[in-house]
């Protein structure tokens, strides 16, 4: 099966990866009118520039990879496995989570405010599945204005004090959408990575089948697309609950 089976022929690559970038955090200077307001923070290269979608496999894990050892360092005879053993992989999230273990070195006081390293104090994770408690933070946070991700691939942040505490009645409906939405990201997530590796087989077919078999995933790649497709016409509805850009599948940016 073939890269055209599941993309169209509009597919674009982005002019230059914002992973390069050699800063994690630019603080955006805010109008006089609203310095008494929460100042923003800008993390460069830290989504996929689709919102909840991944992009080809080798350019997630550089991502990923890339935005972690901008937030943090370990020390010397680490036991747990260095950066890139922090680093979650999954198919249902685009955005970089960290677990963290408590002995990490930060590069600056700012990186501590990636709103994701920053769980909500009424809201703590209770051993359930840790992506979609992570897409559960996401769209609450999201709904809250303090998480925006652009299509150039940037995360917008906002100076809260954290911890914070997020309403029971909006962690409820992220919580409910994040939970039927995540079976269909993680369908969808899989078929654009096994489509943007049918495209370019000797750049991606390494890096996809690491992610495959992190994840046992073991399906066929027909089944994979089939699930994607399904999965693209079912979300197609419930992307811009709170996402404000147009929903293109089957399209790297």
């Amino acid at each position: 099966m073939g890269y055209k089976d599941i993309f169209d022929d509009s597919f674009s690559t982005p002019a230059s990866d914002k992973s390069e970038e050699s800063s994690a955090v630019t603080p955006l200077t805010p109008e006089p009118e609203e310095q008494q307001q929460s100042k923003p923070l800008l993390f460069p290269g830290f989504g996929s520039g689709r919102p909840l979608l991944l992009e080809r496999p080798s350019r997630y894990i550089q991502r990923l990879s890339d935005t972690a050892s901008k937030v943090y360092a370990v020390p010397d005879g680490d036991p747990y496995g260095g950066v890139e053993n922090r680093i979650l992989y999954s198919p249902v999230i685009s955005l970089p989570v960290f677990l963290l273990q408590g002995n990490e070195l930060f590069a600056n006081h700012d990186v501590l405010k990636y709103p994701l390293l920053n769980p909500p104090l009424n809201h703590a994770w209770d051993g359930s599945d840790i992506s979609v408690y992570m897409l559960t933070i996401i769209a609450a946070y999201t709904s809250a204005g303090i998480l925006h991700e652009d299509v150039d691939g940037d995360v917008l942040a906002y100076d809260v004090e954290y911890p914070l505490s997020v309403a029971d009645e909006l962690w409820n409906a992220a919580s409910d959408w994040a939970s039927e939405a995540a079976p269909l990201l993680k369908d969808l997530n899989t078929a654009r990575l096994l489509g943007f590796a049918l495209k370019s087989p000797n750049e991606e077919t390494d890096a996809l089948r690491a992610l495959f078999e992190s994840w046992d995933e073991n399906r066929s790649s027909g089944e994979i697309i089939k699930a994607g497709k399904h999965a693209a016409n079912l979300l197609r509805d419930d992307y811009n609950v709170f996402v404000d850009v147009e929903f293109r599948p089957f399209q790297e940016r």
